[in-house]
């Protein structure tokens, strides 16, 4: 079930662009917790992941959009897989390159 998580982050990757996050304002109908329990469960959710959000962002899943953290999602994933196929593609792993190749880090910039 954990895999749901990811699918719907993919599903809604139109919507969940770094550099315009108004568009993920219409994902925005419940809260962290309360989206993550119906697609992931009560256990994964209590044991895995809100641990996770509430150390990486400092606050609990109750108080977290699910827009926001969909978007921290694919900016983690996208980051990911630049720097796998940056590795792939013969370039190393030059940092510069893999964050000038995610949204979010032209987005900071």
């Amino acid at each position: 079930r954990l895999a749901r998580l990811l699918f719907e982050v993919a599903r809604h990757r139109h919507t969940l662009d770094p550099l315009r996050p108004e568009l993920a304002a219409g994902l925005d109908r419940e809260d962290l917790a309360t989206a993550l329990i119906r697609l992931v469960g009560d256990e994964a959710f209590e044991f895995l992941l809100a641990p996770a959000f509430s150390a990486t962002f400092d606050s609990d899943p109750e108080d977290l959009s699910l827009a926001f953290a969909m978007l921290a999602l694919r900016c983690a994933s996208s980051r990911a897989a630049s720097a796998c196929s940056a590795s792939k593609a013969g370039w190393g792993c030059s940092r510069r390159r893999s964050r000038a190749r995610c949204p979010c880090a032209r987005a900071a910039r």
